[in-house]
């Protein structure tokens, strides 16, 4: 740490005997290891300011729990516990130094994530934006007819809002009122036929 000096200089000679404090001592520099005030009502706790790092909390000597130190980045560091050389916290909005890097884009449906970097986001940063999600391409065959059975399918293209399925042209179809299966449901092929249906026995 930096010396302090006296306001007042002694203009007296020094005496003989080195043992002794004498003017020229008075009147030097002295070497402040640490500040550690009293504190007023309320607030008594030992505080020590001690010093200042290159960059980053103290790595070596021993410490008590509420020294602190700025390091040469402007971050704060605060002792939370004391030992050799104890247990450092920075103390948030203290310092900081711009990211170099950024993050993402993010794809879409990523989760969000605190993150741990003690870095700070420059104002004119940008993340920029996620490739656009892939559209299925849309569907170049002709719809199928409709089956009795039905079907899942496994196509990944998209039917067009305009489609249309080619016109069931005749066989027979299962059909049920609720109440009774009926069978044998004909048409004719030519077109305006009728349809026929059979009942059979109640379940």
């Amino acid at each position: 740490m930096s010396g302090i000096t006296h306001t007042f200089v002694s203009g007296v000679a020094d005496g003989p005997d080195p043992s002794l404090v004498n003017p020229t001592d008075w009147n030097a520099t002295h070497t402040v290891d640490s500040v550690a005030p009293t504190g007023l009502t309320g607030s008594t706790a030992v505080s020590r300011y001690v010093g200042a790092t290159p960059r980053g909390a103290p790595i070596t000597g021993a410490h008590l729990g509420g020294d602190w130190v700025t390091d040469q980045d402007g971050k704060r560091w605060t002792c939370t516990t004391a030992g050799t050389p104890g247990v450092w916290t920075q103390e948030p909005g203290t310092g900081g130094t711009p990211a170099s890097t950024v993050t993402g884009p993010d794809a879409f449906g990523d989760p969000a994530v605190v993150g741990t970097s003690t870095d700070f986001s420059r104002a004119d940063h940008d993340h920029g934006l996620p490739s656009a999600p892939a559209v299925p391409a849309a569907a170049t065959s002709t719809p199928l007819i409709e089956s009795g059975a039905g079907a899942v399918g496994t196509g990944t293209d998209y039917a067009r809002d305009d489609h249309v399925h080619p016109a069931y042209g005749g066989g027979s179809l299962e059909l049920t009122d609720g109440t009774h299966d009926i069978t044998g449901v004909t048409r004719s092929p030519s077109p305006g036929g009728r349809w026929a249906a059979r009942r059979r026995t109640p379940r």
